[in-house]
């Protein structure tokens, strides 16, 4: 029985170090070109830290984690797609100037269709990577989240179709997400979770 007890008290403790989530509130953006600060939108956000602080994720304020859908258009015959790799989890890389840092890689997915003639298989392949950025400051109480604007191109894991190759050549050449410029950064703090606000009646009448 004090065995079981015991073992009960010490998950109780270890819970909250396996995943703890925070309330953070929009507080203004920067360019980060010329540093200049703009007053934000009020936003409230939620993130979720888990195993350590290895890795975090925004969620609701239960700790719950919408997964992004692929979100599949198809135009003309042709269909393209992006997934968050690791269900949105941004993953912890380091400290780079006294901040910790955290990454989130977005794949690109285009749809090749199927050659007939070549005997080769429509599907869907990784073309292109963007990375998402939060800087945290060393107590967490704040939050620089920004988006790399360049695209990298995934690399080619050998012995692809032609129509594959042709697609990512094409890709490469006609993406215009390397000059692409987005400078603006989100700077969070963290707050209480914000109550909310009814017109219902306060008092008895």
């Amino acid at each position: 029985m004090k065995r079981n007890l015991l073992l009960l008290l010490m998950a109780l403790v270890c819970m909250p170090f396996y995943a703890q989530t925070y309330c953070y509130k929009l507080v203004s953006t920067v360019d980060k070109q010329t540093g200049v600060k703009s007053k934000a939108t009020t936003e409230y956000v939620y993130l979720t830290f888990q195993n350590g602080k290895s890795s975090c994720y925004f969620s609701d304020e239960d700790g719950n984690s919408s997964k992004a859908s692929s979100g599949l258009n198809t135009s003309f015959g042709v269909s393209t797609g992006t997934k968050y790799e690791g269900e949105n989890y941004y993953t912890y890389q380091g400290v780079d100037n006294g901040r910790y840092v955290y990454l989130k890689v977005v794949t690109t997915y285009t749809y090749i269709p199927a050659n007939y003639y070549a005997g080769e298989r429509g599907g869907y392949y990784p073309m292109s990577q963007k990375k998402e950025y939060l800087y945290f400051s060393q107590s967490y109480d704040r939050i620089n989240q920004w988006t790399d604007p360049k695209s990298y191109l995934v690399k080619s894991s050998g012995g692809e179709s032609q129509l594959v190759s042709a697609a990512r050549s094409g890709w490469a050449m006609g993406s215009s997400y390397g000059n692409s410029t987005n400078s603006t950064i989100y700077v969070y703090e963290k707050t209480t979770s914000p109550t909310e606000q009814t017109d219902n009646p306060t008092m008895m009448y």
